[in-house]
């Protein structure tokens, strides 16, 4: 079937208002990485812009000084667009030119080589990426919830919608202040009962439950919570497939989504596979910090000892990224382009999107 690819004038026009279009030649551009006859991003309107960004722990206060968190690829011809949600992964952080923190990008090439730009290359799409580093899942959901706003009505003009959502490590969603999760607090769902359900377990709320859970009890259940939420936003959508992907850890639920695919092998998993390293035990969490909140939980188990061997878990994990940043597969702490490639195919593979990836 034909598609009608004249919305995309209406497209550019909405996007020329809530972004900027990239001009060769501006300040993030690196003269060596500027599209060439064999680029992807050739010949297409490239839309940036940063989003409103602020982490209330006290930990993490701070303006986000991360450019282009948010890019938006429009191709004359192609019939499907892709979506990619997430932090400093999705980002593409630490490929060549890039250094989020320093505020340094080079947008360009993190098109031409982060596993998002391959997705699209392979599956025809356009692009939307909406990606901010050190961010929790909670603002992914706000990432999300503002893309669904803005730009869902665009897509029953495509022949697909592809959702790559990212969830990253859990205790980034603590709230020290109060000893408790976000998502407690700050999301309501469509759906109070499930709402209530899975987050009454999450969290310091004693009225809920007098059962004293563990911190695989918390995992499970922020994994239920977060797949639960990710699914009731995307499932309505026309003409969409999602995907939800890991860094750091393997997912715990034991809710299983209809309308959405996991990917079961955490990035961190196949990065080890490709510098032949042996992967520890993943740790539930990756702040150490998040232990002196985490401690004040009275539903969960937070004796000395069970602290100390998550604490453990996460020395050696540290250890473990230590030997990875000197191989040829990552970048300091974040993936290099040839491993940007390998999650691509490994994405488009395990979610059966496409035969095409290799």
């Amino acid at each position: 079937m034909t598609i009608d690819l004249n919305f995309k004038e209406q497209l550019k026009t909405e996007a020329s208002e809530l972004f900027s279009k990239h001009k060769i030649g501006s300040k993030y551009d690196n003269p060596h990485t500027l599209p060439t006859s064999s680029h992807y991003s050739l010949d297409a309107d490239i839309y940036f812009r940063n989003a409103v960004s602020w982490i209330p722990e006290s930990h993490q206060q701070h303006n986000d000084p991360s450019p282009n968190t948010e890019i938006l690829l429009v191709k004359e011809k192609a019939e499907n667009l892709l979506v990619a949600i997430g932090e400093s992964w999705t980002y593409s952080d630490s490929l060549h030119g890039v250094c989020a923190h320093e505020a340094r990008d080079n947008p360009i090439h993190r098109i031409e080589n982060a596993f998002w730009g391959h997705m699209a290359k392979d599956l025809d799409c356009d692009i939307l990426v909406a990606a901010q580093p050190g961010h929790s899942n909670y603002w992914h959901i706000k990432n999300l919830k503002r893309v669904k706003e803005q730009f869902s009505k665009y897509f029953v003009n495509y022949k697909n919608v592809y959702i790559v959502f990212q969830l990253t490590s859990p205790f980034r969603d603590l709230n020290a202040q109060h000893n408790k999760l976000y998502i407690t607090e700050n999301f309501n769902s469509d759906s109070k009962q499930f709402f209530d359900e899975t987050v009454k377990y999450i969290s310091d709320v004693p009225k809920w439950n007098d059962t004293q859970l563990n911190i695989k009890d918390l995992v499970l259940n922020y994994d239920n919570f977060y797949i639960k939420l990710v699914e009731e936003l995307t499932s309505s959508l026309p003409n969409t497939k999602t995907l939800i992907w890991k860094n750091f850890g393997f997912f715990k639920n034991n809710y299983v989504p209809k309308n959405l695919h996991l990917v079961s092998m955490p990035w961190v998993q196949l990065s080890a596979k490709l510098a032949n390293l042996n992967m520890p035990s993943l740790p539930n969490a990756m702040e150490s910090y998040a232990f002196d909140t985490y401690k004040n939980f009275k539903n969960y188990n937070t004796s000395k000892s069970v602290i100390l061997k998550e604490l453990d878990s996460i020395d050696v994990i540290q250890n473990f990224y230590s030997l990875l940043s000197n191989s040829i597969w990552h970048n300091g702490s974040h993936p290099s382009e040839l491993n940007h490639k390998e999650w691509a195919t490994h994405l488009l593979s395990d979610s059966k999107w496409t035969n095409k990836g290799k």
